[in-house]
């Protein structure tokens, strides 16, 4: 079943939030799915602001709000993309675009073990299997080796962030 879900973030005033002299934490929305109808109001938290050392505003002024509404589009941003990939109450389905758009996301941390890891299975199969330099298999076994060692890891990897990834938006917003 095909579910499309879109967000609409209605925040707090900017006011509310500066009187207290703290970063805006929390989003309320509302969360909708298309494919089987069902709206409620959510509330969005994020858990990476919780652990931002800079929570507390600047003095009163033009840093202060420049730093508010910075925060405070940041806090939708993410409110937008985690309300995404929340699964639907309902119907128990997930955003198929959003879901394909997360599992890039998880990807990217394997463009960078990737490469060591090549290098490093290449290398490591050389010191280990010494044999003449001159010869067909002793030039092709490492490179084998290196490409098989990056798409084992790249497949314990990815899946793992993916899961990471979705846990988080489900954790993160509460639909009422």
């Amino acid at each position: 079943m095909s579910t499309q879900l879109s967000a609409t973030t209605t925040t707090a005033p900017a006011a509310s939030f500066a009187a207290d002299g703290l970063l805006p934490t929390t989003v309320n929305a509302e969360f909708r799915c298309t494919g089987c109808g069902h709206a409620a109001p959510a509330q969005y938290h994020d858990p990476e602001a919780d652990a931002e050392d800079n929570q507390l505003l600047p003095k009163p002024g033009w840093a202060r709000q420049q730093a508010l509404h910075t925060a405070q589009v940041t806090l939708e941003k993410r409110a937008r993309k985690a309300l995404s990939l929340r699964r639907c109450p309902q119907c128990g389905a997930r955003d198929p675009l959003a879901l394909r758009r997360s599992y890039w996301m998880a990807l990217l941390p394997i463009a960078a073990v990737l490469p060591a890891t090549f290098m490093v299975s290449v290398i490591a199969t050389v010191m280990l299997l010494p044999g003449p330099p001159g010869q067909g298999i002793a030039l092709r076994l490492p490179l084998f080796v290196g490409a098989l060692c990056s798409l084992i890891i790249g497949a314990v990897i990815t899946p793992r962030q993916h899961r990471r990834l979705l846990r988080g938006a489900d954790d993160a917003v509460r639909i009422s």
